[in-house]
């Protein structure tokens, strides 16, 4: 629009020029001749106008161009980051895992040696409570000569030792049990239990548990045992037994 206005502003001179050149009697040709090379050189601005046009449409075009090549950059390395940040990411929780499963595996060296001792001390404990061995010999290949039928018992707390007092050990007496003791532990099974030594005596420690049971304690079929492997069962008189008060009737 601006260049039209230029080219109808120069016509309007043009036409003043060959006016004032008529007034003085130069030949019109002069003007005639000049003039076209005036259109010419209008014409010509306005293409070079349009040329400027276009390259200002390409400038924009490598302009935005370059914006997107810029920004596809920036969305590259902020993906780039985010990959180092999660491999680094992933690296730390490898090594908290391997902390913990080290962790893990200290623990429960602990436990197994915790376990071991707690069965060594209760070894100790049966082992320093149990009534002597009888002085009578056994023929040889024979089995241990009977004793008096004899109970030891193991207590968690004082409620189990209020019930072996207050009736258990009444009922004991009367079945014919001497009791050897009672003893306060503060480990042992989780259940109430029996322990008899001699297989021979297994009728016996049946009906010992449906006696105790009587009395207050919860002494479960599964848990009249026989101890076999204990190394000094052999030392055991027949008709010796272990009452154990569990960790569940506390």
């Amino acid at each position: 629009m601006d260049d039209e206005l230029e080219r109808e502003r120069l016509r309007a001179e043009i036409a003043k020029l060959r006016a004032e050149a008529a007034s003085l009697g130069k030949p019109p040709d002069f003007l005639s001749r000049y003039g076209a090379l005036a259109v010419g050189i209008i014409g010509a601005l306005g293409g070079l106008a349009a040329l400027l046009n276009v390259w200002v449409q390409i400038a924009n075009l490598k302009y935005t161009q370059s914006g997107e090549l810029l920004s596809a950059r920036e969305e590259t390395i902020r993906v780039l980051k985010l990959k180092e940040d999660a491999t680094a990411a992933v690296a730390d929780l490898a090594k908290q895992r391997d902390s913990y499963l080290q962790q893990l595996g200290t623990l429960q060296t602990k436990y197994t040696e915790s376990a071991t001792a707690r069965a060594a001390l209760q070894d100790q404990v049966r082992t320093a409570v149990r009534p002597p061995a009888q002085a009578t010999v056994a023929p040889a290949g024979g089995p241990a000569p009977a004793a008096p039928k004899t109970v030891q018992i193991f207590v968690r707390n004082d409620r189990q030792l209020a019930q072996v007092k207050s009736g258990c050990a009444a009922k004991l007496t009367a079945a014919g049990y001497a009791i050897s003791g009672v003893q306060s532990v503060t480990s042992g099974p989780v259940n109430d239990e029996v322990k008899y030594f001699w297989q021979a005596d297994a009728k016996q420690a049946e009906a010992l548990r449906t006696l105790m049971n009587s009395c207050g304690l919860q002494v479960p079929e599964e848990n009249v045992v026989w101890i076999t492997g204990d190394p000094d069962s052999a030392n055991s008189p027949r008709n010796f037994f272990e009452i154990w008060g569990g960790r569940g009737g506390a």
